[in-house]
């Protein structure tokens, strides 16, 4: 004769909950357990002291919604220098991170940048490629001598070089090259910078 449900145990991720001592169905209180994939695992036995196999199954506890998470720190390294990395407090309130490029030497450069949130959550890095220009190198040789003139002049002109860089020779930054930066690029050649 087969015999009837008199007690039952259960466990989760492997750690023993409870024994009942009663049959039926029960409700088991999982409020303690963290967000994720956990396992269930569970056996009965009947009146004559039998317990049955062991039966598991997996079970997934969604995150509590709770207020939503807002950006706490960030870190980022120029190039492969992972061991000069900064890191801050992302509060700024215009959501701008100013990242001091004045020691780096001109040409391709390589940025590195994430971000975990007030619960901790990190971003995935995020890695962006970009090139360090001297204002007024007009050429992209890393220094600004009578050459850049030369090549700005004749970029005015409507002859430019192959080699011409237009954000570089504006060095007013006012989105068009003209005689007014001719003469910021005389001033840095001869170190005049209290005229620029």
């Amino acid at each position: 004769k087969a015999g009837r449900i008199v007690d039952s145990e259960y466990w989760i991720d492997g750690v023993r909950k409870a024994t009942n001592g009663t049959a039926g169905s029960q409700m088991l209180d999982i409020t303690s357990l963290s967000p994720g994939l956990h396992q269930l695992t569970v056996r009965v036995k009947d009146n004559l002291g039998v317990w049955s196999n062991q039966v598991t199954r997996q079970f997934f506890v969604a995150p509590v919604s709770a207020a939503k998470a807002t950006l706490s720190k960030y870190i980022y390294w120029i190039d492969d220098d992972r061991e000069h990395s900064v890191i801050g407090n992302a509060t700024e309130e215009n959501g701008q991170i100013v990242i001091d490029l004045s020691s780096l030497p001109k040409g391709e450069h390589k940025l590195t940048l994430g971000f975990v949130d007030s619960k901790g959550a990190a971003s995935q890095l995020v890695v962006q490629t970009f090139k360090f220009l001297v204002k007024g190198d007009a050429n992209g040789d890393g220094m600004v001598n009578t050459v850049d003139l030369v090549a700005t002049a004749n970029y005015i002109m409507e002859n430019p070089s192959a080699d011409f860089n237009v954000s570089a020779a504006d060095v007013n930054e006012d989105s068009q090259i003209t005689v007014a930066d001719l003469v910021m690029m005389l001033n840095i050649i001869v170190g005049n910078t209290n005229a620029q």
